[in-house]
């Protein structure tokens, strides 16, 4: 729980690095996080998440009572996802990524509307037209981001195969000489789901 952490640092606010202790406990709880999820040595976006939230903190304003609770619902949730997803993100074999709401209704409609949607891990979901990250991101508009409590969870291996579905040799040649591969059989297309995937991968080899 950050809100012991976050009502200290807002005691201080605005003084010059009024969040250092804030920070260095937001960098601990995301390594923790991280292990946690099965990463292992120091995670490589530790850096560039922090840095993300500090620049967040630097754009707080008045603070009132409800900010402490606010800005520790958002820590807890950004530090989760992130974390997790970059455990799968840097995995051998990378996997997919859904977005999970709470399902009630306190859920925004742009997040109910996200609910389920699948993404290569690392690669940004499309949340009411806006790409992010994972549920937290402060990158993305605060209205799209603010006391969110969606999660991230991993895919199954199972779904993932059947998602990047095994395309025969004969298939490829076939689809190649139709007009639905390239000339050497890669990226075959013959559904909604191959083309989508055809997508990501020419964006991943950019």
């Amino acid at each position: 729980d950050l809100f012991p952490d976050v009502s200290e640092a807002l005691q201080v606010y605005p003084a010059t690095n009024w969040y250092a202790d804030l920070l260095a406990e937001v960098t601990r709880l995301y390594v923790d996080t991280y292990h946690r999820a099965g990463g292992t040595g120091r995670p490589p976006g530790v850096e560039g998440f922090v840095r993300d939230v500090r620049d967040t903190l630097d754009k707080t304003e008045s603070p009132t009572e409800a900010t402490a609770d606010r800005i520790s619902v958002w820590l807890s949730t950004a530090i989760l996802n992130a974390a997790t997803q970059e455990v799968v993100a840097t995995a051998e074999t990378a996997g997919l990524m859904q977005w999970i709401t709470m399902r009630d209704s306190d859920v925004r409609e742009a997040h109910a509307a996200t609910q389920g949607q699948k993404r290569p891990a690392g690669e940004p979901f499309d949340v009411d037209g806006v790409p992010m990250r994972y549920p937290g991101d402060p990158t993305a508009p605060i209205e799209l981001w603010i006391n969110c409590r969606c999660a991230l969870a991993p895919v199954p291996a199972s779904e993932t195969a059947s998602a990047f579905r095994d395309v025969s040799t004969e298939e490829r040649k076939k689809d190649a000489k139709e007009g639905r591969a390239m000339p050497d059989g890669s990226y075959p297309i013959d559904n909604c789901q191959d083309l989508r995937n055809a997508i990501q991968a020419i964006g991943r080899a950019k």
